[in-house]
């Protein structure tokens, strides 16, 4: 396309604010092609969208005003308009605490003028996790930086090719993957992999480290919980740490990893943090790993002797290795889609504030005090379920409709799902396939599946004619 057009809609857009007045089309088709702006273009539209922005987000006076009127007509049992509803309902990240409270009380109410059917329009227990519909400029100022997007549109002035791509955006993210690619065996090779969830599973990490000693070229995406459950998370979480500052693994952290760290962490503070910690290991099948860290010393000793590991490694040293690793990761596949990273939810707000946050941040607000928000978006990444409301710790900031890949959530094989929280565009990658003998992997450069099943089956094969030998 010839990049005159885009810089005559800038051209425009900078008159428009000057007027204060901004054609959102204009606005919205930019944002839809900005694989075509050249640099300059780019830059010139970055500087150019916090006014912009300030333009599309509802004035908090005017806003307001509505909402005093909508309040007004559910008090007189005035049945609201669905538009004035569905504003109100797109616009609630400017609620005041006030105005939030009082939709919360006017929601059965609200329920009752406008349900059709016994159906509910508003659940009372979602309406705070309920994402807004909010405009791609507040995603893309929070996000400062362009983005690629797979549409190529040919002509600003073809709305019906407009349409088409955008439907094509709405299409099912389980069906376009699945339908595509998404259930083709890959071979091995491959440059990023995405697992997660050993659990002290040692035969999981020895397949992951002969193909990392096959292939020079591979690395592996580790999405936390390393430990627990099983007989070697120290060891697994010690060599992995190993391989990581070899550039080889990148470990990010999961809920279980929360239980060593702060139980590790707080030695001797005899505070509930230590007591909450402690318990989550005995309780979650981590009784050897606390005898593990307790006698931490012994275990690196052996790892040495075995030929394991390569370097000595105190307890400290390994937890705070641990402690500093970011619980979020935000990549681009094949340069083009972007795709998100986390153990249980990415969150994209709490990304933004500190693409860096790690559990030693979060324990830090824990004994200190410190911004609660980022604590419970915190507990979100390390521990939510979209079917459980128990661990939904704060509302969702989902990455726009890039896919968020996760491990935490067991399924058999690595699966998709898309419709979270009712929207087609947001959808998991669940990475942990902890509930049977499969072992797979996600390729992040193709979204292909990985099988590593046949060594991994051999291996529960092998462990159970063992036990049987050991019964006789």
């Amino acid at each position: 396309m010839d990049n005159n057009i885009f810089s005559r809609m800038l051209n425009d857009l900078e008159g428009q604010i000057k007027q204060k007045s901004i054609n959102e089309k204009t606005v919205n088709y930019i944002l839809s092609a900005q694989n075509q702006l050249t640099d300059e273009q780019k830059e010139r539209f970055e500087n150019i969208l916090p006014q912009i922005n300030e333009l599309i987000v509802p004035n908090q006076l005017e806003f307001s005003d509505k909402f005093k009127k909508f309040e007004e007509m559910i008090k007189n049992n005035q049945t609201p308009n669905e538009k004035d509803l569905q504003y109100i309902l797109e616009h609630q990240e400017i609620l005041t605490k006030e105005e939030k409270t009082k939709l919360n009380k006017m929601l059965p109410q609200i329920n009752r003028l406008t349900s059709s059917n016994n159906e509910m329009i508003v659940k009372k227990d979602s309406i705070l996790s309920k994402i807004p519909g909010i405009r791609k400029i507040y995603e893309y100022v929070q996000n400062r930086r362009i983005k690629n997007f797979e549409n190529n549109l040919e002509n600003s002035n073809n709305q019906q090719s407009i349409n088409e791509n955008n439907s094509k955006k709405e299409e099912s993210f389980k069906e376009r993957y699945k339908k595509e690619n998404f259930k083709t065996e890959q071979p091995v090779e491959q440059q990023i992999l995405v697992t997660s969830d050993f659990h002290g599973r040692i035969d999981k990490w020895e397949i992951c480290k002969s193909m990392l000693k096959k292939d020079p070229s591979l690395t592996f995406v580790i999405l936390g919980d390393a430990m627990d459950r099983g007989e070697y998370g120290p060891e697994i979480l010690m060599e992995i740490k190993e391989a990581s500052d070899n550039g080889r693994v990148k470990y990010l952290p999961g809920n279980h990893d929360i239980f060593a760290y702060n139980y590790i962490k707080t030695r001797g503070m005899n505070n509930e943090i230590q007591t909450e910690a402690k318990w989550c290991l005995e309780n979650n099948g981590g009784k050897i790993t606390i005898d593990k860290l307790n006698n931490f010393d012994q275990i690196v000793q052996k790892e040495l002797k075995d030929g394991r590991i390569k370097k000595s490694i105190s307890i400290d040293e390994l937890m705070d290795w641990l402690g500093s690793q970011p619980i979020q990761d935000m990549v681009k596949i094949n340069g083009k889609l972007e795709c998100c990273l986390a153990h249980a939810v990415f969150d994209l707000e709490l990304f933004n504030k500190n693409n860096k946050f790690a559990l030693q941040d979060a324990l830090d607000i824990e004994l200190n005090g410190g911004d609660k928000e980022l604590l419970d978006r915190f507990n979100n990444v390390m521990w939510y379920r979209h079917k459980d409301l128990d661990t939904h710790y704060a509302q969702l900031s989902w990455p726009g409709n890039a896919p968020v890949i996760v491990g935490h959530t067991t399924h058999y094989n690595v699966e998709a799902e898309n419709n979270i929280e009712g929207n087609p565009n947001q959808a998991f990658i669940y990475v942990d396939c902890g509930k049977g003998e499969n072992f797979e992997a996600l390729d992040l450069t193709t979204l292909k599946i990985v099988k590593m099943n046949e060594a991994f089956k051999l291996r529960n094969q092998m462990d159970n004619i063992n036990k049987q030998s050991s019964e006789r």
